[in-house]
């Protein structure tokens, strides 16, 4: 019975997970990255560069949204599908760690030899785009969530009233 109060609270307090990981995301992108590190982004012949605290202060602002999404839904008792619930929530957390640890990899584990042969910044940068797009289909999967979701309660009110 426990095990179930304790599964039940994870599942409709999802909010609280994105709001959680907003916060620490914020938090370590401050202190591990400053205000001063940038992340180039090299496709094809073109350079993409953003300083590491405002792709963090953007991560953190879009997880703060989404975890409002999810209180207005709780708020509202409207149900959301749980297991397009869970992929999101595996999606979104777990490619944002890994944007943060292949970004960890690829500047102290691995840092740029002076050698240009033995250069690793394309694939540094083709793993960081692959984890923002898996993030952005992430989001996708809250969105299409939400909407199935609010089309579901709307044809249920109205097979009430008929």
């Amino acid at each position: 019975m426990i095990r179930y109060n304790i599964l039940k609270m994870m599942l409709t307090k999802i909010h609280t997970y994105f709001w959680i990981a907003a916060a620490i995301i914020y938090i370590s992108g401050f202190i591990y990255y400053g205000t001063e590190s940038v992340i180039d982004i090299n496709i094809h012949d073109t350079y993409y560069v953003m300083s590491c605290f405002n792709l963090m202060t953007l991560l953190t602002l879009t997880l703060i949204f989404i975890g409002f999404g999810y209180w207005i839904f709780f708020k509202f008792t409207i149900q959301l599908y749980k297991l397009l619930i869970f992929i999101h929530i595996l999606i979104s957390i777990g490619s944002i760690l890994s944007f943060i640890l292949v970004q960890i990899y690829f500047d102290n584990i691995n840092p740029n030899p002076n050698f240009p042969l033995f250069n690793d910044s394309s694939n540094g940068s083709i793993a960081l785009l692959t984890i923002v797009l898996l993030f952005l289909v992430g989001q996708l999967i809250f969105i299409i969530n939400l909407i199935i979701s609010l089309i579901r309660k709307s044809i249920n009110q109205i097979n009430r009233k008929s």
